[in-house]
């Protein structure tokens, strides 16, 4: 029977660069330092602290407080007991960064190098008594894995190595054990379940360890127990070994009415396989495994033969406590009820793999995992790289391939290189015939090869890379009409590969919490920059405002998916913070898995859910007296839902309830989007100007009988259907004339063109695309609007404090007016939210003094095709009354001088910042 020998406590410890040492000796200085081990070289701040940390600001990721590159020697003892003398040894080391070399008792063993799996080392016999373990981690980037983007100067960008993400780490972390065992041992255990036929079919590699020419006789036995208990023995199987290896294939029938494993029932199965002779049981394993089969059949994916839409996030390896990814079941299982709080029922694991324990907590919660070799690679120029990946990927399935999460396998992600088509062609040829436990693509992003099992493409996203402005939702007011049919062209599912990546601004109060070995020296440049310029006080609120915003895009994003008939799926970039690539801060929780202040998970997951009805409508800002629109549900539960029905509500910003009724939905049969029917509402008799919520509620019964509900909401605007006269004045320009009658008491709004205006940073409706930097200052800079609903100004125009749908009306072709130009503090109305790294002093709409009139500075168009245009026509109405009321008589005072500074050339938005704040 394997025993275990727990080598986790301290080792020895020393640095010994490899320049003018023969890679294959031990080195000769003695050790004057220990480590604990599981645990890293950054954990235990054993390199010097990193310049970074006291002198710059460095923008592209977390900081490394104490980085290290190189060799880190490790070396302990432990003893073997007379009991064990003679039998064999094996060392295991979970979770190793990168390349491992062995010594034991001073004789070199050999060297391991696999990212994603355990490092095994076979010991051989040893007899009792003290013998010493020398183990050298070098976390030196061995193969060019991260290097597709190399051409544009961007080296080591894959998760499994990055200091993005997870840092390029030294140490080993997880289980470090010593494993004994007697001549004969289960070397491995392969299981293939078949939901369909409700087998189990069992691949077993016995191994040999004594003198394999002479035949040896073993007992095999076999037991399954169920989810629900029940058990299945088979009779004992006796096999004869005359080889090292032996491999043995059989299966098991499993009862019919076994449970099937999926995300609503995640049903766990466990086998027990022994070895035995002369009644002693020699080696034993025990693995769970989950029934079921994850195909495709057209354009959907399927479990166990139902259709299943993918709702799934990013894994990019990002623990700022530790600086590697976990290696214990709960912790997994924390970051994954946190996905799945937010409707999530998938997570892709770009260009690493998790260690074992994410498989089994996914295994337990009913997660579909995407797994990729660690890699974002340039291909089929470096064949020891080509090959790298190859054995990895067999390493990778050979430890992993039993979980029933594991559902999805791909090579890496967005990769470059001339001879990609033929390695990828070729991987996925091996592997469909290879194994067909799970679904496999070439990589996540392209290319599109008709051997891909699915495609997994950006052309979806409401934001392209580099669209700019020209994005969906910078160029459109809000349609829920659209859905992503034109791109669901192929015959086999279509992913929307990273979709969204909408930024929010920092959270400042974060900053504290990077207590492990990485700082966040890009929130503390924010900070400090903000205090300069005296904006600190508003940064919770610039969170919240541009949060929100956040949310409302990639809410309309998500249901553009699900109204979408027939489509694979969504991965989101995503639902946690990426602190890398020039700090891309997308998540509606930080990283630290963790919902931010603005982020509501129930709320999201009634838009993103098994069960999720929708509003199909052109028009979210009325002015002509009707609601309309259709009503579509989108049914990806475990059963048919029979009687149902859709409730609808028209409530107030009191939340009660104006207008009401029901739809009759009949059976939604699971697995699609159903068209329930249309709505044409006459809302006349409602307040208006006024903001309303629409509430949809979904409910139905499983064949079970099993009630199963969802709702969902938007907001919509409603508006008088004309403009009332007023006698605002609106000009364009401040001449000799307009000037005058400012001095002579005049109260005027100058609305300057966009073009006329100076604008480094380029205001769109949506916030920053990933981040400024990464994307070479791509538009648009700005995070959002920020406003008091309260103010007197805005006191007929209905709204939050930050951005919704009804602003895009106001904000599109527009352009920020630059308050940090005045020379003087003055408070906006309405706020526009710069970038963080910029933090300039932006308005949408301010009020200021000059001579003895009153001056609004509005960036926004309130003059032209007002007929069409009712948000303009109302913020239009709200200003003139409120220019009827006194003036405060703490406005700022301004000069004509100052006002002409807001305009001017706009210089081009930067790409890189400057050398106390590098980039990349």
């Amino acid at each position: 029977m394997i025993e275990t020998i727990d080598l986790s406590g301290l080792w020895q410890f020393q640095f010994h660069e490899p320049a003018g040492q023969d890679a294959r000796q031990l080195p000769v200085a003695p050790y004057t330092d220990a480590i604990a081990l599981p645990g890293t070289v950054d954990l235990a701040a054993k390199a010097p602290l990193n310049p970074q940390m006291t002198d710059t600001f460095l923008m592209a990721h977390l900081t490394r407080k104490h980085p290290f590159v190189g060799w880190g020697w490790y070396e302990r003892t432990f003893e073997v007991c007379p009991e064990q003398d003679g039998r064999y040894f094996h060392l295991v080391l979970e979770r190793p960064h990168w390349e491992t070399t062995l010594w034991l008792d001073g004789l070199r063993v050999g060297s391991a190098e696999s990212l994603c799996i355990p490092h095994r080392f076979s010991l051989g016999r040893l007899s009792a008594g003290t013998h010493t373990l020398t183990l050298r981690v070098d976390n030196t980037i061995r193969y060019a894995v991260g290097d597709a983007n190399s051409f544009q100067g961007f080296y080591d960008l894959a998760h499994s190595v990055t200091d993005h993400t997870q840092t390029n780490w030294n140490g080993v972390v997880g289980r470090l054990e010593l494993q004994v065992s007697d001549h004969l041992m289960i070397e491995a255990l392969e299981l293939y379940p078949d939901a369909g036929r409700a087998t189990l079919e069992l691949r077993v590699t016995l191994r040999n360890q004594g003198d394999p020419r002479s035949s040896e006789a073993v007992v095999l036995h076999t037991a399954v127990t169920l989810s629900d208990g029940r058990t299945v023995d088979l009779p004992a199987e006796l096999l004869a070994l005359d080889s090292a290896h032996t491999t043995y294939v059989w299966t098991v029938t499993l009862p019919a009415d076994a449970p099937r494993w999926d995300e609503f029932s995640p049903a766990l199965h466990e086998v027990t396989v022994s070895l035995e002779q002369d009644a002693l049981v020699l080696d034993q394993q025990i693995q769970n495994f989950g029934l079921r089969d994850f195909a495709t059949r057209g354009q959907q994916f399927t479990i166990n033969g139902r259709p299943v839409l993918l709702r799934g996030t990013l894994d990019c390896c990002i623990f700022p406590l530790t600086g590697h990814p976990p290696t214990d079941v709960e912790s997994w299982r924390e970051v994954y009820r946190a996905v799945q709080a937010y409707g999530l029922n998938h997570v892709r694991f770009h260009s690493y793999c998790p260690p074992e324990a994410a498989f089994q907590a996914a295994d337990e919660l009913g997660l579909y995992l995407h797994v990729e070799t660690p890699v974002w690679p340039e291909l089929g120029g470096d064949p020891v790289l080509d090959d790298f990946i190859r054995r990895e990927a067999r390493r990778i399935v050979q430890e992993y391939g039993h979980h029933p999460s594991f559902c999805i396998l791909a090579v890496g992600n967005e990769p470059h290189g001339e001879g990609q088509h033929a390695f990828l062609a070729q991987f996925q040829q091996e592997w469909r015939t290879r194994d067909p436990r799970r679904v496999y693509t070439g990589c996540s992003g392209w290319p599109h090869l008709i051997e891909n099992g699915f495609h997994s493409t950006p052309e979806p996203r409401a934001h392209r890379w580099g669209e700019g402005l020209d994005s969906r939702f910078n160029r459109e007011a809000l349609d829920t009409c659209q859905n992503l049919s034109g791109w669901n062209l192929f015959a086999v599912p279509t992913v929307t590969h990273e979709m969204g990546q909408w930024c929010a601004f920092p959270n400042l109060d974060e900053i504290a919490r990077y207590s492990g070995p990485v700082a966040a020296r890009n929130f503390e440049f924010v900070r400090d920059d903000l205090a300069a310029k005296g904006m600190l006080p508003l940064a919770h609120d610039f969170l919240m405002a541009s949060g929100h915003l956040q949310t409302r895009l990639y809410k309309e994003e998500i249901e553009s998916a699900l109204r979408t008939p027939d489509y694979g799926g969504i991965q989101l970039l995503g639902v946690q913070d990426f602190p890398g690539q020039g700090t891309a801060l997308v998540g509606v929780m930080d990283a630290f898995w963790t919902p931010k202040p603005y982020s509501d998970p129930q709320q999201f997951q009634e838009f993103c859910g098994p069960l999720v009805p929708l509003w199909s409508s052109p028009r979210f800002t009325i002015d002509d007296g009707r609601l309309r629109g259709e009503v579509l549900i989108s049914q990806y539960g475990p059963a048919n839902l029979d009687g149902s029905v859709v409730n609808w509500t028209l409530r107030d910003a009191g939340e009660t309830a104006q207008l009401s009724g029901t739809l009759s939905a009949g059976t939604l049969a699971t697995g699609n989007v159903h068209t329930v029917g249309s709505l044409d509402v006459d809302v006349t008799a409602l307040e208006t100007p006024g903001q309303y919520e629409l509430l949809l509620s979904v409910e139905g019964h499983e064949a079970e009988g099993e009630t199963r509900q969802a709702q969902n909401r938007w907001t919509v605007w409603l508006y008088p259907p004309t403009q009332p006269e007023d006698d605002l004045e609106i000009v364009t320009s401040l001449d000799d004339a307009v000037l005058a009658r400012l001095e002579a008491g005049a109260s005027l709004i100058w609305a300057p063109p966009p073009e006329t205006l100076y604008a480094a940073s380029q205001m769109g409706f949506t916030t920053a695309f990933w981040n400024v930097l990464w994307t070479q200052g791509q538009p648009p800079h700005t995070m959002g609007l920020l406003c008091d609903p309260a103010h007197l100004a805005l006191a007929d125009f209905p709204t939050d404090m930050h951005s919704d749908w009804q602003w895009w009306e106001l904000v599109h072709g527009r352009q920020a007016l630059h308050l940090d130009r005045l020379g003087v503090a003055l408070t906006p109305i309405v706020r526009v939210i710069d970038d963080w790294n910029t933090n300039r002093s932006l308005a949408l709409l301010a009020e200021a003094r000059v001579g003895r009139g009153r001056l609004i500075i509005s960036s926004s168009d309130l003059m032209s095709d007002l007929e069409r245009r009712p948000v303009a026509r109302q913020m239009r109405r709200s200003l003139a009354q409120y220019l009827q009321a006194l003036p405060s008589a703490t406005l700022t005072e301004l000069t004509p001088e100052q006002l002409l500074l807001l305009l001017g050339e706009s210089p081009p938005a930067p790409t890189t910042l400057d050398s106390s704040r590098p980039t990349f």
